[in-house]
């Protein structure tokens, strides 16, 4: 629960160092060139991992495998294959919001669109469902936000017909096709590029299951940081003792918020439902009240 094997997300000592990081960020990042930096630099390290993707994808996975340090063609600098795919769709729509919001000059223009166009690409090879989802849900909403509040003040372009041809509109689209064609388009894109790579996780029912029993026995602390494989072994559902996943060991469960649940209870799932709606509440209020776009 204190620091674990020191590459967990839940325990005592990474939420300190995030809260730590989310403090010192809101003092080191308060001007305008500090952030555009933080994003360039972002943007260079999305292109060394794509770099680095497509020369495996198209040499071998022999090719900068360090030692076997990378065994496969999906062993990736971020994570699991489905990471890549969370990181590609933090890119695209850090780009998206830039090309929508800011008022650029025609060379970062080129530059974004090509970022965007490579972090779509991305998301495509890797083909995650809940990360096109999110994109496209986003997307939709910064197309709803330019069409109530930016839209009208250019009277004079060709009205909506131009509005269709924004990015966050084609991100939409994108993002449709791919959730109506996720199976169809995943095995062509496994079978042209020999993707192989299975991520297994408990499913929502059996996750509520834990957290229901959990709950029932430690409703105020939950199980304690970094302990849902401890609670996975005592709860999980008597039919995944009958697969072949009897004995494999879950650190979390669907996702980080259920998980967090678990081994925090429900203090500290209300503390970050608290963090979460005052997030929420400071984005609506920037997006609603904040003055024009500034230049980039």
């Amino acid at each position: 629960s204190l620091y674990g094997f020191a590459y967990e997300t839940v325990t005592v000592v990474s939420m300190v160092a995030f809260f730590l990081l989310m403090f010192l960020s809101s003092l080191f990042f308060g001007s305008q060139k500090v952030v555009t930096r933080f994003y360039q630099s972002l943007v260079l390290v999305f292109g060394i991992i794509f770099l680095f993707q497509a020369s495996r994808f198209l040499f071998g996975a022999d090719f900068l495998s360090f030692g076997n340090l990378f065994t496969s063609n999906v062993s990736n600098l971020v994570g699991k294959w489905n990471d890549l795919g969370i990181f590609a769709g933090m890119i695209t729509v850090l780009s998206l919001i830039t090309l929508e919001t800011l008022t650029l000059s025609r060379m970062s223009k080129i530059f974004l669109y090509s970022v965007l166009g490579l972090s779509l690409l991305a998301l495509a090879v890797v083909n995650f469902l809940i990360v096109w989802v999110v994109v496209g849900a986003l997307a939709l909403i910064l197309f709803i936000y330019n069409f109530s509040f930016i839209h009208p003040v250019k009277q004079n372009q060709n009205s909506v017909a131009s509005l269709f041809l924004t990015p966050s509109f084609v991100v939409v689209a994108v993002s449709l096709i791919f959730f109506i064609g996720s199976s169809a388009i995943g095995v062509f894109v496994s079978e042209k590029l020999n993707i192989s790579q299975v991520e297994v996780r408990p499913a929502w029912s059996a996750t509520g299951i834990v957290l229901k029993e959990t709950i029932k026995d430690r409703p105020l602390l939950g199980s304690g940081p970094n302990r849902f494989n401890a609670e996975w072994l005592l709860n999980k559902p008597d039919v995944i003792n009958n697969s072949i996943f009897w004995n494999t060991e879950f650190h979390s469960g669907i996702g980080l918020l259920p998980t967090f649940a678990v081994t925090t209870g429900v203090l500290g799932a209300s503390a970050l439902a608290v963090f979460l709606a005052l997030l929420l509440y400071e984005g609506i209020r920037f997006l609603v009240f904040s003055p024009r776009p500034l230049i980039f």
